[in-house]
């Protein structure tokens, strides 16, 4: 009885032996992908973080409970350095993209996916659309055949629609004078490119196809000629967009912007403890704790929850005139050429592309 006694004793403390050092290589690990940070190492910060990833979901012998809370804390540096350094956000989310495309990490592609696209929709809310530069960039820079990745096709089905809504209330403004005052005109078109860009014109080909003959530039084979008419269409009605539109003012500074290295490993995870990030654990924990059960559901920031109801009613309003304005237009003008920007209607839904994507998964 002694004896039993004993070896569980033993085995109890081998187990907390084990469990101790798993911790510490991860916080080791964690450390080093800080200091990365510090010095603005991008490239070595996204393979710290796949690094880091590979040893949270393959370690058998971690609690449960400490994965998941490692797991929250490098998601949560996401949000945490948006407002810092964007490019180090950007940074991290390659590294989930990374493990993902990985041979030990492609089983939790599905929720990796799930988790960056979320984290993109908290990033737009916060940041603007600024941001479409930076992650695009290094997503392309990064991330081998980036242009088949999940969180590629969502930011760009958001700017089509985004353009698209854009372009329908720019007409309505300027063709109706007892327009709705209330109509407005987002800033995206300042912050998508322009095909002569040196760092980002490469965009630009992508969203003249998508835009107005819903072709993918990467998958289809297209015509110089016809390339070259998406792109003067697209020239255009970017111009216009923004000789309508009124720019939003942010911080953001395209240089590399230095990091405060006052942050220790300590006071970041205390700082990603507190109540400010907790609607990122609401995002972390649905996917984790019952995902055939709640994962279809999109968690929102508390600010954003009111805001999804208005906006949800405002586009169908919006796809409604727009499909009777078209239908009035082709009759009064059946012989007339089709040079303008379709409608919302032509452009694959996002809802439902998204939607088929993860019933597939559950």
């Amino acid at each position: 009885m002694i004896d039993m006694q004993v070896k569980e004793v033993k085995e109890v403390k081998a187990d907390n032996e084990l469990s101790q050092k798993n911790t510490n290589e991860i916080n080791f690990h964690f450390e080093k992908m800080l200091n990365l940070i510090k010095d603005n190492n991008t490239k070595s910060v996204t393979n710290k973080v796949q690094q880091l990833l590979n040893i949270i979901f393959i370690n058998d012998d971690l609690a449960l409970d400490e994965k998941n809370n490692y797991i929250k804390y490098i998601y949560k540096s996401i949000i945490y350095f948006s407002t810092k350094n964007i490019n180090v956000s950007t940074s991290i989310i390659c590294g989930f993209i990374k493990f993902g495309k990985q041979k030990s990490g492609k089983k939790y592609r599905p929720m990796i996916d799930y988790f960056l696209m979320e984290s993109f929709d908290i990033l737009l809310k916060q940041c603007g659309w600024y941001i479409i530069k930076p992650i695009m960039n290094i997503l392309r820079n990064n991330i081998h055949n980036f242009q088949t990745e999940t969180l590629f096709g969502y930011i760009s089905n958001k700017i089509m629609r985004q353009l698209i809504v854009d372009i329908v209330n720019m007409n309505d403004l300027k063709n109706n004078d007892n327009v709705n005052q209330d109509i407005s005109i987002s800033d995206i078109c300042y912050y998508v490119p322009r095909e002569k860009s040196f760092s980002f014109g490469w965009y630009s080909y992508y969203i003249a196809c998508e835009l107005y003959e819903n072709k993918n530039y990467y998958k289809q084979k297209l015509k110089q000629t016809q390339i070259r008419h998406y792109l003067m269409n697209y020239r255009k009605i970017i111009n216009e967009l923004r000789n309508t539109a009124i720019l939003e003012i942010n911080s953001y500074n395209e240089e590399n912007e230095l990091i405060d290295i006052s942050f220790t490993y300590v006071t970041l995870i205390s700082e990603l403890k507190t109540d400010k990030y907790n609607y990122i654990d609401k995002i972390v924990d649905i996917i984790l704790q019952s995902p055939k059960e709640e994962s279809s559901e999109s968690v929102l920031m508390p600010e954003q929850e009111q805001e999804q109801e208005q906006e949800q009613e405002q586009e169908q309003e919006q796809e409604q005139e727009q499909e009777q304005e078209q239908e009035q237009e082709q009759e009064q003008e059946p012989q007339k050429e089709n040079t303008h920007i379709p409608s919302p209607t032509t452009i694959k839904n996002e809802n439902s592309w998204f939607s088929g994507w993860f019933s597939g998964w559950v």
